[in-house]
């Protein structure tokens, strides 16, 4: 039996999409992807592309990025945070201000101590993700991983981390071309799995009934963080 999956990773300012079938099997293979940028309108794009391709008619709908925590059941929201203007301030900075702590729950502590002394977000952004750099980098070594290395996802657009790792690692990394599309492809993938385990998702034809605007407690707490410093 072949079935039809739907995946999307609506992002700080652009939003991947993905329609894949995955065969009785387990093959997934991807049918088509877009990626587009939507000028802070992840919704009305996601809207879109949900009529025009007919995701009423999937069995389920895996949906990751920084709006993903929007949206409601049933589709299965795998949220996370990427952020195009933290990287841009990262880039302007001259100096940086190491962040030590490798738990995000310490890191944001720490960032926030720094952030009350008026230490330039700027400085602290580049600082950040230097940190995550460095430690992604410490684990490669561990492993000794000799291959070439891989990125993908929305982070590959936060050139202040690309840069970091390359030199964390002591190599370039690699940009694969569907970088940008193998988040939305991994949502599908995962939403799969669930199909699999519990039926189908039976979604609506109507995609507002999907989006629920809520408080995202990242976004607040990144404003938060300009206030203090006064968004330098």
């Amino acid at each position: 039996m072949t079935i039809k999956i739907a995946g999307c990773d609506l992002g700080n300012a652009s939003a991947s999409f993905v329609i894949a079938k995955v065969e009785s099997d387990g093959t997934f293979d991807v049918e088509n992807t877009a990626y587009i940028s939507h000028d802070g309108n992840p919704f009305e794009v996601f809207k879109k592309w949900y009529r025009e391709n007919n995701v009423v008619e999937c069995a389920a709908l895996g949906v990751t990025g920084l709006y993903a925590g929007e949206l409601v059941e049933p589709a299965l929201v795998l949220p996370e945070d990427a952020c195009q203007e933290a990287d841009r301030l990262a880039q302007s900075a001259g100096n940086s201000i190491p962040i030590t702590a490798r738990c995000s729950v310490f890191a944001k502590s720490e960032m926030t101590h720094y952030a009350n002394q008026g230490k330039p977000t700027s400085e602290l952004f580049k600082g950040f993700f230097g940190s995550v750099a460095r430690n992604a980098g410490a684990l490669l070594s561990k492993n000794e991983a000799v291959r070439p290395v891989y990125l993908i996802g929305g982070l590959t657009r936060i050139h202040s981390f690309v840069e970091a790792f390359s030199g964390a690692v002591g190599k370039t990394a690699v940009l694969p071309e569907n970088r940008l599309t193998l988040e939305a492809e991994g949502g599908a993938s995962i939403a799969a799995g669930h199909v699999n385990g519990q039926g189908a998702f039976h979604l609506s034809a109507d995609p507002d009934k999907l989006i629920h605007i809520q408080k995202n407690a990242l976004r607040c707490w990144r404003l938060t963080i300009q206030q203090k410093t006064g968004s330098r």
